[in-house]
């Protein structure tokens, strides 16, 4: 086993910051979405960024060794837990705003 010289708390982000910055990314999605008119297209768009950062996040904390079981154990599972759900915000959001759109037509 390799031996980590550093806390692994200090190089990642707070459960805060994933959500800040899933924040920050979903918002000019929404505002394109709201001038387009292709509910669809808007969709795949968010699904795809989700799906990016959702392979990213799974990939730092189940497969990367040695490092994601140091994430998993100093971190813990609330953490795992808000790093998934935060990649899924950018979608989530614009299919909600799809939903609203199509019941207010």
């Amino acid at each position: 086993m390799m031996l980590t010289l550093a806390e692994i708390a200090d190089k990642t982000p707070t459960a805060v910051d994933l959500w800040r910055l899933c924040v920050a990314v979903s918002l000019p999605l929404l505002m394109v979405f709201t001038c387009v008119r292709r509910d669809g297209a808007m969709v795949l768009i968010a699904g795809a960024l989700s799906a990016i950062m959702l392979y990213v996040m799974s990939d730092a904390i189940w497969f990367d060794g040695d490092c994601s079981e140091a994430i998993r154990r100093e971190l813990g599972a609330r953490w795992v837990a808000h790093a998934m759900a935060a990649s899924l915000f950018p979608l989530m959001m614009i299919a909600i705003a799809a939903a609203v759109r199509r019941r207010t037509r």
